[in-house]
């Protein structure tokens, strides 16, 4: 593959990652369209995530170091600790059998099928987003499904910060919060996917696949500080409704 094809689908992973749209069915997406089958693409998109799973350890280092340290001396008492680990597995409960049911059905599925079913899945995301209550905070409860809803969004076409970010919106969570906590527990799955990618796929750390990764990471950490920031200047409705919108462009990718 071209080493500008694959900066290319580098940026897109970093951008597209943190924003309320499948970045894994769009890079895929870009990937058939520059000629590579559609179960490669699936494992090129999910490798180029290590890229900003580094971006956003290197923005949360502080975070991610304070909880580390509070767990070895306090245990669950943080409750960023819990909410972290309590997320962790939700994920895992719906995100092993999401993926593992994707692997099986990608093999033979053509790019339109693939699309249309990118589509219908988004439906429901942009549906969820709309739903209001009044703010509140994160519980155990909450995390916990929280995780659930992550490790749904294995499926390529469901946008794991959409999906995240709309369901914390929906239980009323602030927009800072939700895009916070949204970037936050995404970490040991990104992470623990990303290993698993490499590993079973024996990928090979290329000039070209390196260069791929420093772009999804430069693009990753810069689209994560800025969006941070921005949403503290939006209204609450307004992030709701951009959500809402940013799921519904993927269904004309």
């Amino acid at each position: 593959m071209k080493l500008i094809n694959l900066i290319l689908l580098g940026v897109l992973q970093g951008v597209l990652e943190w924003l309320p749209v499948s970045s894994t069915a769009i890079v895929m997406i870009f990937s058939v369209y520059l000629g590579i089958d559609l179960e490669t693409s699936y494992d090129i998109a999910l490798a180029l995530h290590l890229g900003t799973l580094i971006a956003l350890l290197a923005y949360y280092r502080k975070v991610y170091l304070t909880i580390l340290t509070s767990f070895i001396r306090n245990g669950l008492k943080d409750k960023r600790t819990k909410y972290l680990i309590l997320s962790l597995a939700g994920t895992g409960v719906t995100g092993i059998p999401a993926y593992l049911l994707v692997k099986k059905l990608l093999y033979g599925l053509s790019l339109k099928m693939f699309t249309i079913l990118v589509c219908l899945l988004l439906i429901f995301t942009a549906l969820l987003s709309l739903m209001k209550k009044k703010e509140k905070t994160l519980n155990s409860r909450e995390s916990f499904l929280l995780g659930l809803v992550q490790g749904v969004a294995a499926v390529p076409g469901l946008s794991r910060s959409g999906l995240t970010i709309a369901y914390l919106l929906s239980i009323g969570l602030t927009s800072r919060e939700a895009f916070w906590w949204s970037f936050f527990v995404a970490s040991p799955p990104i992470l623990g996917i990303t290993l698993y990618e490499m590993v079973s796929n024996k990928i090979v750390f290329s000039i070209e696949f390196l260069t791929a990764l420093l772009a999804s990471f430069l693009t990753g950490f810069i689209t994560v500080k800025t969006l941070l920031k921005i949403v503290e200047k939006i209204k609450r409705s307004y992030i709701t409704l951009g959500v809402a919108l940013g799921l519904l462009v993927t269904l004309f990718i």
